[in-house]
């Protein structure tokens, strides 16, 4: 069985890409309440949220799962980058949901 280290990477995701405070407000498309309850290992974050922070983070899903990365494996990305990236990927999620009903 694995140790879920998502929560704790997570965490070391938002310092690098210093979303703190009221700038972690919407980070990755998701609020700062949503972000902390991840954080804090309360409720598991949906799989999209996890797969774009791989990707941004330069690290394998299963890396980030798996194991405590340390802060300098980590690719700093601006969050802005990342915000804008994220929410063009909620649009087309959306368009395409409305398209099946």
């Amino acid at each position: 069985m694995y140790k879920n280290y998502f929560p704790i990477n997570l965490k070391k995701i938002r310092l690098v890409w210093k979303a703190k405070g009221a700038r972690q407000d919407g980070f990755a498309g998701y609020t700062r309440t949503m972000i902390q309850t991840y954080e804090s290992y309360r409720v598991d974050p949906p799989i999209d949220l996890m797969l774009f922070l791989a990707e941004r983070s330069g690290l394998s899903l299963h890396d980030l799962v798996t194991r405590e990365i340390l802060r300098t494996e980590i690719i700093d990305t601006p969050i802005g980058e990342t915000q804008y990236e994220f929410e063009e990927l909620e649009k087309r999620k959306k368009q395409r949901i409305e398209g099946l009903s």
